[in-house]
Formats: C-alpha cells, structure tokens, sequence
C-alpha cells in the first residue's frame, strides 16, 4: 500500500553522514591540539573512511562560517573538496560504500551553498553566456526549490504563476539542449521543480474545500468508540484527523488532540481519528506496532489499532478507511491532516502538519465555532 508523504529535511542524513566517532580516552591527548586534515592523508589512505568524514566535516564547518560573508568563496571551497573525494581510489568495500554516499552529502552542501551565492538573474546570465555549461542549470532548479519551498504553504496564490514560468523556461533549455549533461541537469531541476508545482496544485485543491459540504462519514470499521453517524454529527462542530501509526508528526500533535477533545468534547466538539490498514500488528513485549512479515487480518490491527490508542492515551473513536474515501474526498497526500467541520457541516478549516503554528491554527477555528471567543 502506498504510504502518505510527511516532511523531512536532507540535513540530518548530512550530519549522519559526517558524523565523527567519539574520540578514545587514549587519543585525548592527541586530540588536545586538533589539526586539520590535508588532501596529502586522504590519498595515503584512501580506506581510512574516518578521516574521509573528519576531513569534509572540516570543510562543511568552514564553509557554513565563510559564507556567512561570501557564499561564492563557499562554493569554491565545496567544490575543492568535492574534487579531492572524487580522486579517492579506496580498495575496500566499505570504504567504497561510504564514500558514495559522502560524495553525495557533497553535492547537497553545494546545493545549499549556491541557493545563497547567485540569484535567479545571475543564474541566467550564466547560463545564456555558457549554454554548454550543465552546472549552471543545475543551480538554477536548486535555487528555484530554495526560493519558492518556503512559500508552498502560505503564497500558493502569489507563486503559481511564477513557478510555471520557471517549469517553462527549464523545459525550453531541455528541449534546446546540445549535450547530454545540459538536458540532464534540466530534467533533474524540473523533477525538483515539478515538486513543488504538483504541491502548489494540492494546496489550491485543499482551499476549494472550505465552504463545501463534508464527505458522507464512510469507514470499513471503528475502534477505540462506538461507530458514529451522519445524523448523530449534525449541529456539532468536527474535526477530523488523518493520522497513521507509523507517522512520527502524527504521533508528535497527539497531545493537542487529546486536550482539544477534553477540553471542548462537552461543547459540542465530536474528534475521530481516521487512518487505514498498513499491516501492522501489536508487540506485546515492546508495546507498541510493529510491522508484519506476514498478511495481517482487519482484525488483527482492528485490535493492534485499540492498544495504540490506549497507548497514547486517545480517549475519541477511530475510523478505519481503508478504501481512501475520506482521504480522497479531503485530498489527503501528507499527514498529520486536520478537517475542521462547522454545526452546518461545512469545511471550515484544512491544516496539513504537525507544530505549534499549526496547533494554535486548529484550536483558534474551533474556538470561533463554538462561539468560545
């Protein structure tokens, strides 16, 4: 089953990557006057992955301060030890399988680098003066993402029409393109590029639906509650939310629910959880869901379903969907998603994420349909 989408950030998997063993109680003194590594020990021993990581960790630290003042400078200096890396010659598996993957970590601190060093102009005049120039290309759809993913969200409506122009002007440079490398580096932008339009497209659908009848409640089964009908709904404010078990920021506004639900349940707030099957069941010894290796019944996570929620201390019912008829109606592609439903039945709010921005969002829209403030 395919799984929903949710957040996560490339910079973590960077510092994974570059993380340094702790150092020995024997090699304290050693390490009390630290030196820096040179391109002259890294070819000594190529297989020596610690260094590798030790040597780019110092390179990451003084590029991050140096382009603080000169992003271009960082770049170079990325590039510098992007090229010492590509002459790396190890022997050994290992050292081979991570050495890939920290050429990878390279090419994403150039990508953040060069987001700051050129604007979009600048970018363009390279790539008009050198066309043949596939590196130019390649800042430009990392500098589009940089500039308009933060905008996804809250600028939809400003940034629509831009971004299509940004889809046009990469698609023209992938059909004009005389090398190879050119309309690579043009298909890779637009796939990043394309990203952020199909999300751009999401955000528009989620804003047609406020103001639009809600979805007939359908749901396979119910646990954790007693099934719950349209009729039994009508004249109560609800809020719906789309979570998953295996959905860490799902997991992270559960203490929102809970207290939203306590607090308001007698004011006419109704909460349901609404999630699908994803074959898990319950570990008895670890308490909590663990994914089988074999098929799982409805009512085997029917049951798992119950002792996560008691888990978590979810004292609301759960609607099982597994034929997405929910999540389909409220156009449901990234999850934590929270549906906030009026007396009239009609969609007043939609928030996608997990946070305090996001929870004061949710709380102040049911507090202004109960007439609480």
């Amino acid at each position: 089953m395919k799984q929903l989408r949710f957040v996560w950030t490339t910079l973590p998997l960077l510092f994974a990557l570059l993380a340094v063993p702790a150092i020995t109680r024997g090699e304290e003194e050693a390490a009390a006057e630290p030196t820096k590594v040179t391109v002259e020990q890294l070819n000594a021993d190529p297989n020596d992955i610690k260094l590798v990581q030790k040597y780019l960790q110092e390179q990451w630290k003084s590029a991050t301060e140096l382009a603080k003042t000169d992003a271009k400078a960082a770049v170079k200096q990325i590039e510098t030890a992007g090229a010492a890396l590509a002459d790396l010659q190890p022997t050994e598996d290992a050292a081979k399988a991570m050495l890939t993957r920290l050429r990878s970590s390279v090419a994403m601190m150039e990508d953040r680098f060069s987001s700051q060093a050129w604007s979009l102009e600048e970018i363009k005049a390279e790539i008009a003066a050198t066309p043949e120039d596939a590196v130019w290309v390649k800042r430009y759809g990392g500098k589009v993402y940089a500039e308009y993913a933060p905008k996804v969200r809250s600028d939809w409506k400003e940034i629509k029409e831009p971004l299509q122009a940004e889809v046009a002007y990469l698609e023209k440079i992938a059909a004009d393109a005389d090398s190879d490398e050119v309309k690579a580096a043009a298909e890779q932008s637009l796939t990043a590029v394309g990203r952020l339009t199909r999300s751009v497209e999401m955000q528009q659908r989620l804003a047609e639906l406020v103001g639009k009848p809600a979805a007939p409640l359908l749901a396979k089964a119910w646990v954790n509650g007693a099934p719950l009908t349209d009729e039994e709904l009508k004249g109560k404010v609800v809020l719906l939310d789309f979570f998953a078990i295996w959905c860490g920021p799902c997991i992270a506004s559960f203490p929102h629910i809970r207290e939203w639900n306590e607090h308001y349940a007698d004011k006419g707030l109704v909460v349901i959880g609404v999630t699908g099957y994803y074959g898990y069941d319950w570990d008895e010894e670890k308490k909590r869901p663990m994914r089988s290796q074999e098929e799982v019944s409805p009512e085997t996570e029917q049951a798992m379903l119950q002792k996560f929620a008691a888990s978590h201390e979810l004292k609301y019912p759960i609607a099982v969907d597994p034929e997405k008829n929910l999540s389909k109606y409220y156009a449901v592609s990234a999850i934590p998603q929270v549906v906030v439903i009026d007396r009239e039945g009609l969609v007043q709010l939609v928030q996608v994420g997990s946070g305090d921005a996001s929870a004061k969002a949710i709380e102040a829209k049911i507090k202004e349909l109960l007439g609480e403030g």
